[in-house]
């Protein structure tokens, strides 16, 4: 979560949160800033709520489940937007899914999407793919990789222009 850099008032958006355990991480960096977090499954957002249940009697977080198509926060837009390990975003071109981000991303805001494989060679083609597509939205990208015992990790960073 160290790539997020999470301030204490952010907005922030997680796509497939599983469990909950990296929303318990942005959780513990909020004081006035709340975090959102979304995944298909059901059962996923019953786990991730039952671990983060003082965050949620706090009001730091909410917990949804809903696909990435059908999220609509009204007219709310979140300062960061982050996923860990979703294949929608590195199985195809994701073009839809990645324009869907960017309605929802605040101007200034930040798309951080990360990978853990475990080889090189499935991180480099990873990269290539999102730093394609989110290049083809106008966004400034950077990437930012790094080697833990047998598995690589990947932070590509998707970044709208200011106002």
């Amino acid at each position: 979560m160290q790539n997020l850099d999470v301030e204490p008032d952010d907005l922030v958006l997680e796509i497939g949160c599983g469990r909950g355990a990296a929303a318990a991480l942005v959780c513990e960096r909020l004081t006035t800033g709340r975090i959102v977090a979304i995944d298909r499954s059901p059962a996923m957002v019953t786990l991730a709520q039952r671990r983060n249940q003082r965050c949620l009697a706090a009001g730091r977080a909410e917990f949804l489940a809903v696909a990435l198509a059908d999220f609509n926060p009204g007219r709310q837009r979140f300062g960061k937007i982050f996923a860990v390990n979703v294949s929608a975003f590195w199985l195809g071109p994701a073009l839809e899914e990645l324009r869907h981000l960017q309605r929802l991303l605040a101007r200034g805001g930040a798309i951080y999407l990360c990978y853990e494989q475990p080889t090189e060679e499935r991180i480099a083609a990873i990269e290539e793919r999102l730093i394609a597509g989110l290049t083809e939205l106008g966004l400034v990208t950077a990437a930012r990789r790094s080697q833990t015992g047998r598995s690589a990790r990947l932070c590509v960073i998707g970044t709208s222009r200011s106002p």
